[in-house]
């Protein structure tokens, strides 16, 4: 049986196999900056498989290295820790089998995010937020040596897009220019990053310098490579979408590059749009204006992509068995002819190791039954390196998802919301693969997402903006998925058609929904039927209709050879205000009816032109003012019946060429006819005055003669003896008794009453 123990040993392991020990017999490592390690070893134990097998997942501790006290710094042993990711079984060693031999691989706790993926959404957070966040729910230890971190600016919206939780924390700190190594100890390792190479470690064990020939670094030889010497950046968002924010950074040249080197490279471009960098645009802690802000992001985000050519310019390859030597170490080396030391950071390793030793002869042979010797014991490794002067930036070697299509999504809002909107119209949406419950916008789900309309000017265009609850199409910019857009909407079984269909196929329109508290019974609509020979425009206004025309409007009923009818019901009142003049042509009858008064006023003249007759039936009374005449004319025969007839005048001017009074009763009643032919002169003036009474009884009529003939004053031109004759018959006839009726002549007017 092998001797399981390693303390002498130059390889060691400490496993969760507990009263089983297990002994390591070789190592073989890659480890770099900005990656999750890789250990692939070698061991055996007695323990059954069952209980190898239960290690998964399970944590171990690598020991390699010169395990004397007494051994120099450099080549001392130092631990590796990690866990267990992959196990499988080998062969047998020993004469009888017992003992068992496996093949694994180590990986740190980082590794298992990549695991696990997700569809998830972060708002409001920098990246080392978001990082440090992901790491705390996944338990892994960190430590945040970022030295700027404000500076990386909020996101309002970052998502982890259908990727690993590692695929996305390393894009993530990519991006940013931040870089990652793990720091071990006997039991646990620490994940660390930072954008800075002044905040690495020194090599564990600690040693002063590595002179290339002192027995421990074998080589240590410097590699040039060309690369592209100028980046420029530009990006825009909402804030600003047409003035872009741009840089521009060169090559800024380093001490191992001279003049024309960095000239073959500035002269070559490479140009990223969009650069997505930029952040929300607030102000800083430092009151920096929005601008600014752009600005700052789209310097840094130059700025890095630069480094990252910088930091490819010159490499430094090396060997050497310092097994405390580990990506992100600063450590200060002497090359090979040079007689002077520098710092370097290592980037990148490989350990070997192997150790043998702790096995018999007899055990070997079995092992390796040709009959070779075991190999001697060796630790060594094989690292890259760079100037520590030159900023270290990771590649962005993890790709970004793109989103392959448009997506569906629901609009939400807190509850109650109908509407849930901001200043540039956008809605917030509950993606269909969020897991999260449907509902209120939770704080890392719900997101504020653009809506495409039909027309966007300044203050004008076309708005229609998604409600609660809806469905909507999201599609993505470039594919990207931190740069959703809405781009339509879809009715779905939750969401039904506003026309029953396929019943109505041939309309279409919009028809809306009240706010808040809106029923199916609630709603503006525009409404076309298509429907042949049933073609219809309907426009309903839940409430209030208003249209305004700043120049002309034109109504035409009846075109094409339609019917022509047009129909208007009004429910209370219309007011209706012209400034100009107001033109009604009717070519056949028109109607009024009235149920109350009607008012009518106008402050100039009016003009009826009646080419027929005009009746005028009143139920009650009719009067009519006028300011100073009253003009009455008629080419044959002004008829007024009525069974009193009042004139009343302060004065009468007429000149009458004949004057016709026919006076009778009918039914008690008295009336006259009257017929002026010409009405000219200042007094009264008879041509001809014909005065005629039908059927009258004399006794029911009086008249106080001496009263008509003063009053009267008649200046007879023409027949005076008729006139005579005619008033002392009416004398005669009449009597002087009270009667049903009378007749008054004074200088006031004219009286003829019952």
């Amino acid at each position: 049986m092998p001797n399981y123990d390693q303390s002498n040993c130059l390889l060691a392991m400490h496993t969760t196999l507990a009263g089983w020990p297990v002994v390591l017999t070789e190592l073989d490592g890659e480890d770099r900056l900005s990656a999750p390690f890789v250990y692939r070893i070698r061991f055996a134990t007695e323990a059954p498989v069952a209980a190898v097998k239960a290690l998964i997942g399970t944590e171990v501790t690598l020991f390699f290295g010169h395990p004397e006290t007494d051994a120099p710094d450099r080549l001392r042993r130092r631990p590796l820790n990690g866990h267990f990711r992959r196990i499988a079984r080998i062969g047998r060693v020993g004469r009888d089998g017992a003992i068992l031999e496996w093949e694994a691989e180590v990986v740190p706790r980082l590794w298992f995010l990549s695991q696990t993926s997700d569809f998830r959404i972060f708002h409001d957070q920098t990246i080392p937020q978001i990082v440090a966040t992901i790491l705390d729910e996944h338990g892994i230890p960190y430590a945040d040596r970022i030295v700027v971190p404000e500076a990386y600016g909020t996101l309002e919206y970052c998502v982890q897009y259908d990727e690993t939780a590692l695929d996305f924390v390393s894009r993530l700190l990519e991006h940013a220019g931040v870089f990652y190594w793990h720091e071990h100890t006997d039991t646990g390792h620490t994940l660390c990053f930072t954008d800075n190479n002044n905040n690495v470690r020194i090599p564990h064990p600690a040693f002063d310098t590595l002179v290339v020939g002192d027995g421990v670094t074998d080589r240590f030889a410097e590699a040039y490579s060309f690369r592209t010497g100028t980046w420029t950046v530009r990006d825009h968002n909402l804030t600003r979408p047409q003035r872009a924010w741009d840089k521009t950074e060169s090559f800024a040249g380093i001490a191992s590059a001279d003049a024309s080197v960095v000239s073959q490279f500035t002269r070559l471009e490479r140009y990223r749009f969009p650069g997505n960098y930029m952040a929300r645009l607030r102000s800083h802690a430092d009151g920096s204006a929005e601008g600014q802000v752009g600005q700052h992001h789209a310097d840094l985000m130059a700025t890095r992509l630069i480094e990252i050519e910088e930091s490819h310019w010159e490499r430094w390859q090396g060997a050497s068995r310092a097994a405390g030597l580990d990506p992100g170490t600063k450590v200060k080396i002497q090359p090979d002819g040079e007689t002077g030391a520098a710092d370097y950071l290592v980037i990148g390793i490989r350990h070997r190791a192997r150790d043998y030793s702790c096995w018999t002869e007899e055990e070997w042979a079995l092992h390796q039954p040709d009959g070779s010797p075991p190999p001697p014991p060796f630790c060594a490794n094989d690292f890259d390196s760079v100037p520590h002067g030159v900023p270290f930036r990771p590649d962005r070697g993890t790709p970004k998802p793109k989103v392959a299509g448009p997506q569906t999504a629901l609009v939400v809002g807190a509850a109650g919301q109908e509407i849930n909107t901001d200043e540039y119209g956008r809605v917030q949406v509950q993606f269909l693969w969020d897991r999260g419950p449907p509902g209120p916008p939770a704080a890392n789900t719900a997101v504020w997402i653009r809506v495409s309309q039909g027309w966007a000017g300044a203050g004008w265009g076309q708005i229609h903006v998604p409600r609660v609850g809806q469905e909507v199409i999201v599609d993505f910019l470039n594919g990207d998925p931190d740069r959703p857009v809405i781009t339509g909407r879809v009715y779905d079984t939750d969401l039904s058609v506003p026309y029953a269909l396929p019943a109505n196929a041939t309309q279409s329109g919009i028809r809306t929904r009240s706010t808040p508290g809106g029923t199916a019974a609630n709603y503006n609509e525009l409404r076309f039927d298509d429907a042949i020979g049933a073609e219809q425009v309907l426009l309903h206004a839940e409430r209030d209709y208003v249209v305004e025309v700043e120049n002309n409007e034109t109504r035409t009923v009846g075109i094409g050879g339609g019917a022509g009818n047009r129909s208007a019901a009004i429910k209370n009142d219309e007011t209706m205000t012209i400034g100009g003049n107001r033109s009604v042509a009717i070519t056949g009858n028109a109607t009024d009816t009235i149920g109350g008064s009607e008012k009518r006023t106008v402050t100039g003249n009016v003009t009826e032109t009646v080419s027929g007759n005009v009746t005028l039936n009143v139920g009650q009374n009719v009067s009519v003012t006028s300011g100073p005449d009253i003009n009455l004319t008629a080419t044959d025969t002004v008829n007024i019946t009525a069974p009193t007839v009042n004139i009343n005048a302060d004065h009468h001017n007429r000149w009458v060429k004949k004057y016709d009074w026919q006076m009778g009763t009918g039914a008690g009643s008295l009336y006259v006819t009257t017929n002026y032919q010409a009405a000219l002169t200042t007094n009264v003036y008879l041509a001809s005055f014909n005065m005629t009474f039908r059927s009258v009884n004399v006794n029911a009529w009086t008249n106080n003669i001496g009263e008509f003939e003063a009053t009267t004053k008649a200046m007879v031109l023409d027949t005076a003896a008729t006139v005579a004759r005619n008033v002392g018959t009416c004398i005669a006839n009449m009597g002087v008794a009270l009667g049903q009726a009378g007749l008054a002549m004074n200088a006031n007017g004219l009286t003829i009453y019952r």
